[in-house]
């Protein structure tokens, strides 16, 4: 059983969350439902059933059957703090592109927008992606991107 319902993975600032947890099997937000299985994992069921889960110590594995996907170790989280993410406007050099923020709702460019909700360790989501507020700046991770800055 996980000692931690909140999961953080600091090289792509992905989150996770545990939603309910039994001796039988738990289910993750936003990922599916994983059973508990004699080998000490946790195997993911239906469109997950490529996917596995080992609590290490005071971390959370989260694996594939796949040889191209690679392991990805989480570490505990704070819980949300369900605080809206603030008001802001930002610009990306490499990209040449404005971000935004106005009452909880993101919007990156001309047509890209989503709302905003907050997320394990300080951090926001918004569809596929996990935003982070460091020092006046905007980190977009997720969808292919690490840590994109807006400043």
């Amino acid at each position: 059983m996980p000692r931690h319902a909140h999961w953080y993975d600091p090289v792509s600032d992905a989150t996770l969350t545990v939603e309910t947890a039994t001796g039988e099997g738990l289910t993750l937000k936003d990922v599916g439902e994983f059973r508990a299985a004699a080998d000490g994992r946790w195997h993911g069921q239906g469109q997950q059933d490529r996917e596995w889960l080992e609590f290490s110590g005071d971390s959370l594995v989260l694996g594939s059957i796949m040889a191209a996907h690679r392991p990805v170790t989480f570490h505990p989280a704070k819980p949300p703090s369900g605080e809206q993410m603030p008001d802001g406007a930002w610009f990306s050099e490499e990209l040449g592109v404005r971000a935004s923020v106005r009452d909880g709702v993101l919007r990156v460019g001309r047509t890209l927008e989503l709302p905003a909700s907050p997320a394990p360790d300080g951090m926001w989501e918004a569809g596929p992606f996990t935003l982070r507020l460091v020092e006046g700046e905007l980190l977009v991770s997720g969808g292919g991107l690490r840590g994109l800055r807006f400043s």
